[in-house]
């Protein structure tokens, strides 16, 4: 666990806030699972194997970008997707949703909430985030300028 904390770095970048990756639903996952693992090699086999207390914090300044659980930057924006169908998008979506529920059930099956702290101006699709919040017992704050 420690290992894995001292690897983390920030990220130096020029690239503008609204273009930068964020897989967010990967560091939460990776959060899950390294609290499991410092609860023993059991413990995703066991319903909250973790103290009541467990939290994995998440401060965000924006969509989920990259990875399982995003969704196109314009359609956060509510923009329609050129070429994309509304079938397409609708697939697009349902599949981050479920990424994102799947998500907060196995948070909740280790006893653990997800706090989703979120600010600045881009859309951040309040809605999916919420999702871990809600199906995990944890909480939420929105101090965003754009949902």
């Amino acid at each position: 666990l420690q290992r894995a904390l001292n690897s983390l770095r920030p990220l130096h970048t020029d690239t503008p806030q609204r273009q930068r990756p964020r897989c967010l639903a990967v560091a939460v996952e990776a959060a899950c699972r390294l609290l499991a693992a410092a609860a023993g090699p059991e413990a995703l086999e066991r319903p909250h194997p973790l103290p009541p207390s467990s939290r994995v914090l998440v401060f965000a300044g924006g969509p989920i970008t990259r990875g399982p659980g995003s969704i196109p930057l314009d359609l956060v924006d509510g923009a329609d997707r050129p070429g994309m169908s509304a079938k397409d998008t609708l697939a697009v979506v349902t599949e981050a949703r479920e990424h994102c529920a799947a998500l907060a059930r196995m948070a909740a099956s280790l006893g653990v909430g997800i706090d989703v702290m979120l600010g600045g101006e881009l859309a951040a699709n309040v809605p999916l985030l919420s999702l871990l919040c809600k199906h995990s017992a944890g909480g939420e704050l929105w101090g965003h300028a754009r949902w």
